[in-house]
């Protein structure tokens, strides 16, 4: 069975992670009476938003004239940390709509 908790701590200690996204993960992590289930949602949803980051940016290069693959491993690094960031954000917009009811 893979550690889903262990694999969400490596990409939440990455540069390009928002102190924010951080706090936000770790705190759900500490609090949840399942953290393997949760940590297996979150890096789900954060595979589908890097994979809509992926197709995008190689759209993107394709119009420009640049070579689709491969793509730097830097640039994976930023498009995993960007959708771990939105991923925190909504969160954080689920919990602020569930507290103003």
């Amino acid at each position: 069975m893979q550690d889903h908790r262990h694999s969400l701590l490596r990409l939440l200690n990455a540069s390009d992670v928002r102190e924010q996204t951080r706090a936000v993960f770790k705190s759900l992590i500490e609090h949840c009476e399942d953290e393997e289930r949760l940590c297996s949602f979150v890096l789900e949803s954060v595979r589908d938003r890097m994979s809509e980051s992926l197709q995008s940016e190689i759209v993107r290069r394709r119009s420009c004239g640049s070579p689709a693959f491969p793509l730097p491993k830097e640039l994976r690094v930023i498009l995993e940390s960007e959708a771990l960031n939105d991923e925190a954000r909504r969160w954080m917009a689920d919990f602020l709509l569930y507290r103003a009811k």
